[in-house]
């Protein structure tokens, strides 16, 4: 049988709080990748419990925290790839 809902839920929002921690640390490739899923299954859960609690405020804040991020890790794969930034993120 597997993990109660409690458990998933403490699960999830630990994993959220290790990689909100590590990213403010560190904003390598592996900590922005980690935050941005672990803010993801956090936003899965919170719609999977929708009718029970319902909270915008945390959802908005994790879409956007999330979106923030995108634009970043758009750009470290592409300089991993790549071996340097996109055109559009170097300064002229």
């Amino acid at each position: 049988m597997g993990e109660s809902w409690i458990a998933q839920a403490n699960r999830l929002v630990g994993q959220y709080r290790g990689a909100t921690l590590a990213l403010r640390e560190h904003k390598g490739m592996e900590e922005v990748h980690a935050y941005r899923i672990a803010a993801r299954r956090l936003l899965a859960l919170l719609a999977l419990w929708r009718p029970l609690i319902y909270h915008p405020e945390l959802e908005r804040y994790l879409l956007r925290s999330v979106g923030r991020l995108s634009a970043l890790r758009d750009a470290q794969v592409y300089t991993e790839r790549f071996g340097k930034p996109p055109a559009s993120t170097v300064d002229t």
